[in-house]
């Protein structure tokens, strides 16, 4: 528990860091809510490794939908989400609200979040992911941190880290997006 709970900080002061530098500068990159992604998921626990595969698509300025299929836990999901931009272009509020399946077994997923763009080659996002019927009998709750870093217009290096509440050890995420907007 003492490593969550220091990685945890580490995660919220580092946040708290980037969110004051974007808001202190103009950024002009637009977040795209329109890609596919391959992330490699390495679990801290049970030296775990599988691969998250993740598509998004912006039906238009304020919805989008998105798929996910990670081995982690043998679950797919679907959702749909709302964007609210809050300074220009550079830092959304979105949530969204989905279905998930591992196995036999469905489940809600509902996640909150907010996106920003740092500069225009760095992104970053923060968020918390309800899945209350995912982990035998208490649900899991997840803090996301994640930042992008753009090599180019279209193709984005990802790293991540998760971090559930009820199951132990920390999940990093590392991969690349490509975007089609």
């Amino acid at each position: 528990m003492k490593i969550k709970t220091l990685t945890f900080s580490t995660f919220c002061a580092a946040f708290s860091v980037a969110l004051t530098a974007g808001l202190t500068t103009i950024a002009h990159a637009d977040l795209s809510y329109t890609y596919a992604e391959a992330t490699h998921q390495i679990y801290s626990e049970g030296d775990t490794s599988v691969w998250e595969l993740k598509g998004s698509y912006q039906i238009n300025d304020q919805f989008f939908v998105s798929m996910e299929d990670s081995n982690l836990l043998n679950a797919r999901s679907a959702s749909v989400g709302i964007i609210v931009p809050l300074q220009q272009e550079n830092l959304n509020v979105y949530a969204q609200l989905g279905l998930g399946n591992s196995g036999d077994d469905m489940y809600t997923i509902i996640e909150a979040g907010v996106r920003m763009a740092v500069t225009d080659e760095v992104e970053a996002r923060v968020a918390v992911r309800l899945e209350p019927e995912a982990y035998p009998n208490d649900g899991e709750t997840l803090i996301i941190g994640e930042a992008l870093y753009h090599v180019t217009e279209k193709v984005a290096f990802v790293a991540g880290l998760q971090l559930p509440s009820e199951a132990d050890g920390q999940v990093i995420r590392l991969g690349a997006r490509i975007h089609f907007d």
